[in-house]
């Protein structure tokens, strides 16, 4: 879930604030989306609806912000800097998957699940309300959130950030 300690970005070590390992690189990020489809393509139908509707919605978001991140081009580094907001977020989502997945897993049943009708489609659709609500998901997809404003200002940013820079050395 969390970076390694020696791998933090330098800025923030010694404080509490982490990067999802999994946005750690394009490689880490791509991976995560092809495991989570593995284990619903391999698993989903001894899980529960609940379970693989958080499933589902999990891997869709790693998979949406796999594809954004690669149509930018831009580099590991600046992955991680913008990942940082969605650690809290991610975390949480992680506790109740893994709370449901043991639940699921424990229930002792030789029950398959064919993850269609009514039952399954309302929970499709209210957790697709959840999950849409959520901040990772208006983190990726709002027009007006810090990630898209990164992305369309990128040259911006660099041209300001470069500018602090001249305008520091010559004071110092």
């Amino acid at each position: 879930m969390t970076e390694e300690r020696d791998s933090l970005i330098p800025e923030n070590v010694g404080k509490k604030i982490y990067t999802p390992a999994a946005c750690f690189d394009y490689k880490s990020l791509s991976n995560i989306s092809c495991k989570l489809n593995d284990l619903h393509s391999e698993y989903g139908h001894c899980l529960r609806h609940r379970s693989v509707i958080y499933l589902i919605y999990i891997r869709n978001f790693f998979f949406d912000y796999t594809v954004k991140w690669l149509e930018t081009g831009y580099l590991d580094e600046e992955l991680r800097w913008a990942s940082v907001p969605l650690y809290n977020s991610i975390h949480h989502w992680y506790k109740i998957f893994d709370k449901e997945l043991i639940s699921s897993m424990n229930r002792v049943s030789t029950k398959y699940y064919a993850h269609s009708g009514i039952v399954y489609n309302f929970l499709l659709y209210f957790y697709g309300l959840y999950f849409k609500s959520s901040f990772p998901y208006k983190y990726l997809n709002d027009e007006s959130s810090i990630l898209n404003q990164m992305i369309n200002q990128r040259d911006e940013i660099i041209a300001n950030y470069e500018e602090e820079i001249v305008k520091n050395s010559d004071e110092i």
